[in-house]
């Protein structure tokens, strides 16, 4: 047996059909369907990079054998071993730093790197509602 909501369709979206489906027009409500976009550890980056720089994007040069002597060893990197979490990272450095319009190199880069558009407006969401002071309590 299906389920069937004709009267309440404005909140309701398309879903594969199963074989005990009988009709063809079926749609689920949103809230079964609701998964966040971003994981916890994927929202935990967006919030640790708040204070970082621009200058944290370009690339880092290592220092010569004089300059080590003198300096001491290299800083650590800023940058993240996990490629996605490197893309979630940059955007959100360019997020924090210049607001939510984003230069389209920052798009194409986090676009390039395997981000959805859906993930994409999912962190520019958390910027914008700790910029406007707005605190999401549900996950």
């Amino acid at each position: 047996m299906s389920f069937y909501e004709p009267l309440n369709t404005a909140h309701a979206v398309p879903v594969a059909r199963t074989a005990g489906d009988t009709h063809s027009d079926y749609l689920a409500p949103r809230a079964e369907l609701a998964e966040p976009v971003l994981t916890r550890l994927e929202r935990r980056v967006v919030d640790i990079v708040r204070k970082d720089s621009l200058k944290t994007l370009k690339p880092r040069r290592g220092r010569g054998r004089l300059a080590r002597m003198l300096l001491g060893p290299e800083p650590v990197s800023p940058s993240f071993a996990n490629p996605r979490l490197e893309a979630i990272r940059r955007l959100a450095v360019h997020g924090w730093q210049q607001g939510i319009a984003l230069p389209a190199r920052a798009l194409g880069e986090a676009r390039a790197a395997g981000l959805t558009r859906g993930e994409i407006d999912a962190v520019l969401d958390i910027i914008w509602l700790d910029n406007a002071g707005i605190r999401k309590t549900a996950p």
